[in-house]
């Protein structure tokens, strides 16, 4: 799920579209899911029936005016971090896709260094 359009963009908060697919699809499906927002944790109960799962996040990062005008609906990469850590604990498999790679933006090892406990693959 996901790769050009995240499937937990601001408004699945209350249109829960995502949830919906999740509760319909096939649990012995390979899913991979890529997002950038902690919002994935509401649905941690559905992804944990997943046979095939891993969950990815795409981490930079960005702070202040940067963050603002870069990802402005987005959740901070400190949130991101923390769902990451989350869900890597609950066993499931976990990877990162940092971008976008700008440099003189964005801190390439930082993210590295505090992603690397918690992805299996990047």
């Amino acid at each position: 799920m996901s790769s050009m359009s995240d499937p937990y963009q601001f408004l699945e908060k209350d249109l829960k579209l995502t949830r919906q697919v999740l509760e319909n699809l096939d649990k012995n499906t390979h899913l991979s899911i890529l997002t950038k927002s902690d919002l994935i944790l509401r649905d941690l109960d559905l992804l944990k029936q997943f046979k095939n799962l891993e969950v990815g996040f795409t981490i930079n990062n960005f702070e202040g005016k940067t963050k603002t005008l870069m990802e402005p609906f987005a959740p901070d990469y400190q949130a991101r971090l923390e769902a990451l850590k989350q869900i890597h604990k609950e066993g499931i498999k976990t990877y990162v896709f940092v971008s976008p790679i700008i440099p003189g933006l964005i801190d390439l090892k930082k993210v590295i260094d505090l992603t690397k406990k918690y992805a299996d693959h990047y």
